[in-house]
């Protein structure tokens, strides 16, 4: 894209706001590597829900820069940006922060000349790595990596890349993000599956999209019988935004 090169040269990037650098500069380098229009979402908004008893309460919003997805149930990155007055790697705790929430294994951050990958699918060698701005990976690159991690075999992966039938509706990444570790366990062969989820936060529209197997499986949902400090949920990797998936081998 020579013109918006020429337009970004003559522009002193010092002098832009984290948003302007979102513009001119992040955005085009997505979308130079074949991520479209449906495939990334901005300022993502994110934020705990608190259990208390019956009482259930909304936290502090939070906004990812960018969402990346492979397919609008499969996200598979966070870029969180900053204005270019801070180095390239300054957004990458809150990368982390907000990929962890989210489930999802790459997490980038960017002051519009580069990006710092953190890739948790790595067994090996540093986690890290520098990638100039027109490095970013492609979206097929990216999902590789993500099956390679999650060793998602053929088969596998027509179901899980399967879309949601919601009628419409898409689910908050809570839900979606039980719904995704729910439809795992079930490809990978887990017969009998707990559910648990937070009361208020959607079991019924958190539980719709199993059906998109085509398998018969028991799941069970039940919101957990106690709450611990807010958390509401058993599971202590979910439990802090609102949901967990359990997986259980007991009788249901």
């Amino acid at each position: 894209m020579p013109g918006n090169q020429t337009d970004q040269a003559l522009v002193n990037k010092k002098d832009l706001s984290e948003r302007d650098i979102c513009t001119k500069f992040i955005t085009p380098a997505i979308r130079d590597v074949k991520w479209s229009e449906m495939q990334f979402y901005e300022e993502f908004t994110l934020g705990k829900i608190h259990v208390r008893g019956k009482s259930v309460g909304r936290g502090k919003r939070k906004r990812a820069d960018y969402v990346l997805f492979y397919q609008r149930n499969l996200p598979l990155a966070i870029i969180e940006a900053k204005d270019n007055n801070h180095d390239v790697g300054a957004g990458m705790q809150q990368a982390i922060e907000y990929a962890d929430t989210l489930d999802i294994p790459f997490a980038y951050s960017s002051n519009g000349d580069g990006f710092i990958e953190h890739d948790r699918t790595k067994t090996e060698g540093p986690l890290e790595r520098e990638l100039g701005l027109h490095e970013f990976p492609t979206p097929k690159e990216l999902w590789q990596r993500y099956k390679a991690w999650k060793d998602i075999q053929p088969d596998e992966e027509k179901i899980i890349t399967q879309p949601y039938f919601l009628g419409g509706n898409l689910p908050r990444y809570y839900q979606q993000k039980a719904i995704n570790r729910t439809i795992e366990a079930i490809v990978k062969g887990q017969n009998r599956i707990l559910l648990v989820m937070a009361t208020g936060t959607g079991k019924t529209h958190g539980g719709g999209p199993l059906g998109v197997t085509g398998v018969v499986i028991p799941v069970v949902m039940a919101a957990p019988a106690t709450a611990d400090k807010g958390s509401g949920a058993r599971l202590r990797a979910g439990s802090a935004r609102g949901m967990a998936c359990r997986q259980s081998r007991s009788t249901v």
